[in-house]
């Protein structure tokens, strides 16, 4: 029986395969399309992680002022704020301890507990973040 030659000619298309990625680089056209779309998904990428991070600093410098309002608002009136509109709608015409609603970076209403859970001196300030309920990024995935 003779044995065949690998470079007789005839090729069985199993002999043929390679691997995928060899496959996909075979052409020049495939290469620079392949860069282009890791190009294009690693901007998308830094894009979205550059919002976050600045939705997220806007946050807290919402939280910040929100925390400094109370204090005022707490110093000025002797108890905490009923609400968040208190502090931009202040009873009796008063001084305001802020000029709108704070929201977090992404535009969600921030909520305000005083006194806080832990310490009856303190105020808890709660941000819905991107998902906009208080809840929902806590659930496994």
């Amino acid at each position: 029986m003779a044995r065949r030659r690998r470079d007789a000619g005839i090729a069985l298309p199993w002999e043929n395969q390679g691997n995928l990625l060899g496959r996909l680089l075979a052409s020049t056209r495939r290469r620079a399309l392949l860069l282009a779309v890791l190009v294009v998904a690693t901007l998308v990428g830094l894009g979205k992680a550059i919002r976050t991070r600045e939705a997220e600093r806007a946050t807290r410098l919402s939280i910040v002022d929100v925390e400094h309002a109370v204090q005022s608002f707490r110093s000025d009136h002797g108890r905490c704020p009923r609400s968040i509109d208190e502090l931009v709608h202040p009873p009796l015409a008063g001084t305001r301890y802020l000029r709108d609603t704070p929201r977090d970076g992404w535009g969600h209403p921030l909520l305000v507990r005083c006194p806080s859970l832990d310490d009856p001196d303190s105020v808890d300030v709660l941000a819905p973040g991107e998902g906009g309920t208080f809840f929902e990024d806590d659930l496994p995935r």
